[in-house]
């Protein structure tokens, strides 16, 4: 699909204007732009009301990037049909499993949670990204090295590739395994909402998916997760990023290193993330925690807690002035189910959502 925009121009100097920006050809009202405006920065064109929502979001926080160590593509392997195993390649072969990396491609990847399709990488590569030597190769790992050989028909004629001072059985573009195989928050390229899902199983991934890694101490991964799923970002980047056909956007390092992330304190990061936590079990068990409700419910409501709680944080003084409070509440009754054997984590949940539906529960009467 082809994204057109246009621009019409007129040959003259001015220096104070205003632009009149449409949003479709039938559009007649528009947004009115002021040249003030129209620096050398991106430029969003939003209306006042939305500008300034934005404009207080972005008070008491950092951008993304500035919090976290790092938002890294995944890996482009140049040829998929040879590189991509599956379990029914992986056994006819006999490939050796230590040169396999599990591979994540964007569909696999879905709001809290990954839905993995048995995908595995060819990576011959050190952890630090260097290429394994072609003699080890084929001494370490005699099946897959035959695998290749037998391939290299179809890894040739990569003119791109070919070019290059790679060896024949790389991939095009590898990456450091270090940097995967730790706790990360990963997302897709292309989605309707904000997707953003935690990868405890070392996962390396396509050039659809990226990966968002957190070093810093006074940041909780399962808080940051929440945050990024919640509604308030994802009507923020619905209105900061490239709109796609059907209501699909982009996720691109470029466009989310932006997210304005609120500083939150130490309690406040710890109440999300018990609730993340309740979300990612869920999304994992096979075991119901209701004989009434399907899991996929008790999820839906906790999500709607953690949305309720990252609107307080980025609007404390409305929250105020209106009287309503979440995370108090939520700190005060929520158990986290951390270092807890799947038994307890079920009854904890299982009394959290039952709490959660008592009538004269503060945080139910406040959503």
């Amino acid at each position: 699909t082809t994204y057109t925009g246009i621009f019409i121009f007129s040959k003259s100097e001015l220096n104070d204007y205003e632009l009149p920006y449409y949003i479709t050809i039938q559009n007649t009202k528009g947004i009115i732009v002021s040249s003030e405006k129209l620096t050398s920065n991106p430029w969003y064109f939003e209306n006042d009301e939305t500008s300034k929502l934005f404009e207080r979001m972005k008070v008491n926080t950092n951008t993304l990037e500035k919090v976290v160590d790092g938002i890294f593509q995944g890996v482009a392997t140049g040829k998929d049909s040879v590189f991509l195993v599956k379990k029914e390649d992986i056994e006819k072969w006999k490939l050796e499993k230590d040169i396999l990396q599990p591979f994540l491609k964007g569909k696999d990847i879905d709001k809290y949670e990954i839905k993995w399709s048995g995908t595995y990488c060819i990576y011959p590569y050190t952890i630090d990204g260097k290429v394994i030597p072609e003699s080890i190769v084929k001494s370490k790992f005699p099946n897959t090295y035959k695998y290749l050989q037998e391939n290299r028909d179809d890894l040739s004629g990569r003119d791109y590739f070919d070019k290059s001072s790679k060896l024949w059985f790389e991939l095009w573009n590898q990456r450091n395994l270090e940097r995967f195989q730790q706790p990360k928050i990963v997302t897709l390229d292309n989605a309707s909402k904000n997707s953003f899902a935690f990868d405890n199983d070392n996962f390396i991934g396509t050039t659809t998916t990226y990966s968002i890694i957190v070093s810093n101490p006074n940041i909780e991964l399962k808080f940051l997760l929440g945050v990024l799923n919640s509604k308030l970002l994802t009507y923020y980047h619905t209105k900061n990023t490239i709109p796609q056909s059907n209501g699909f956007y982009r996720y691109q390092a470029t466009f989310i290193k932006n997210f304005p992330i609120v500083n939150a304190g130490d309690n406040e990061q710890k109440t999300i993330s018990i609730f993340s936590n309740y979300i990612l079990f869920l999304t994992t068990t096979k075991k119901e925690i209701s004989n009434h409700v399907p899991n996929s419910h008790i999820a839906q409501l906790f999500e709607e807690v953690i949305d309720a709680m990252v609107m307080e944080l980025y609007f404390k003084e409305d929250f105020e002035n209106e009287g309503i409070e979440f995370i108090k509440y939520a700190e005060r009754d929520f158990e986290s189910i951390e270092e807890k054997d799947e038994q307890e984590q079920i009854e904890i949940i299982h009394n959290a959502y039952q709490k959660l539906r008592e009538k004269d529960n503060e945080i139910r009467n406040n959503l």
